[in-house]
């Protein structure tokens, strides 16, 4: 469950800091997530600010002041290296006719997302700022790269009676009512990318020409059925049946149906097993799979044995895929892509939910 997992609270901060303490407040007290890292975006002002020098209480000991009020351990939060400078000066036409040769805020951007979101047992949580427009919308944007499923993105809001009381977080039920953290739907467009390609990139207009490549298709995404009693995968529009054996339908379906990247480790292997399983008893003979089942049961590491079993008929999934479909972008859109690294890796259809179709009844 996403619940539990550690969280780094990544806070877009321009001249209030409490938007920090505010998030962190709904994060920890009311929905009892674990963060366990803090981490501020701001300018060479807001770092001002939250470091006590313009006449506000200084961030940190108010995010401890808040960890003791309500009891919890505060999150890792050091201002030299927790906090992030956007330095680009925003009134400077000159700089911003050159602001190619800069490294500008959104560089520190992508490193911050590209870095944090390599674990995938943590979740990230991006809280924007209503003052900083400019950060706040690329920041969401970047995000949106490099965003797993269980990570989030929300908007503090306050009443102006809380904001006149200068108060960094709510200390009753009564002053709680004064605060709304408002979780923000985004796209995640991670799934229809390399991230191992994505990662290689460290400015945002580097950037901006791969996704520019990436997403341009000599075709459009065409509606695609799965048939999956006749094990057959059609591209509606073109004369192309790809006919797959029962364990490749039972597999292929699996991430077909699925509108997020099935995660494929030995951590992870017995979430999916239940389905696997159903989906190839309804289509192998009785024989066939029971065979299958003591095969993977008497191996020494079972799970592993279940691992390279699904590995291997994932290439040939995809050795079938390539000789048979008429281009390479459609291939691209119809074939099990995967992210990640050896042992933990996502696999997924970059084919948009959408346009795809699944045939199939149960008893």
């Amino acid at each position: 469950m996403t619940h539990s997992l550690p969280t780094t609270l990544i806070s877009i901060v321009g001249l209030t800091p409490q938007v920090v303490t505010e998030t962190l407040y709904h994060l920890v007290v009311e929905r009892k997530q674990n963060v366990t890292d803090v981490i501020v975006i701001t300018t060479p002002e807001g770092r001002e600010n939250l470091s006590g020098n313009n006449g506000l209480p200084a961030l940190p000991d108010q995010i401890a002041a808040l960890a003791e009020h309500y009891q919890f351990t505060p999150p890792h939060f050091d201002p030299e290296e927790s906090v992030f400078v956007g330095n680009e000066p925003i009134d400077d036409p000159k700089f911003w006719r050159t602001a190619h040769s800069h490294p500008t805020l959104p560089d520190i951007l992508i490193k911050i997302f590209k870095e944090q979101s390599k674990d995938d047992d943590r979740r990230l949580h991006l809280s924007l700022a209503g003052g900083r427009k400019t950060m706040s919308s690329l920041a969401t944007l970047l995000f949106s790269l490099w965003a797993r499923p269980q990570d989030e993105l929300s908007h503090v809001l306050v009443t102006s009676e809380f904001i006149q009381w200068r108060k960094f977080f709510p200390q009753s039920p009564e002053e709680a009512e004064h605060i709304a953290v408002v979780s923000l739907p985004m796209p995640k467009l991670r799934i229809l990318l390399d991230v191992q390609k994505l990662n290689q990139f460290s400015t945002y207009h580097k950037l901006v020409q791969y996704l520019e490549q990436e997403f341009t298709f000599d075709i459009a995404p065409p509606k695609t059925i799965l048939d999956y009693h006749r094990q057959i995968i059609t591209p509606v529009g073109y004369d192309i049946e790809v006919r797959l054996k029962p364990l490749q339908t039972a597999i292929y379906t699996l991430i077909f149906e699925s509108r997020e990247p099935v995660r494929l480790g030995l951590e992870t292997i017995n979430q999916i097993r239940p389905r696997l399983f159903e989906l190839y008893q309804m289509l192998a003979s009785k024989r066939r799979f029971q065979r299958f089942v003591e095969t993977i049961e008497q191996a020494k590491i079972p799970n592993q044995e279940l691992l390279e079993r699904i590995k291997k008929q994932i290439c040939e999934i995809n050795l079938l895929l390539r000789r048979q479909l008429s281009s390479e972008s459609l291939y691209r859109l119809l074939k099990i892509s995967a992210t990640g690294g050896y042992g933990n890796t996502h696999h997924y259809i970059k084919l948009p939910f959408t346009q795809r179709t699944l045939l199939i009844h149960t008893k």
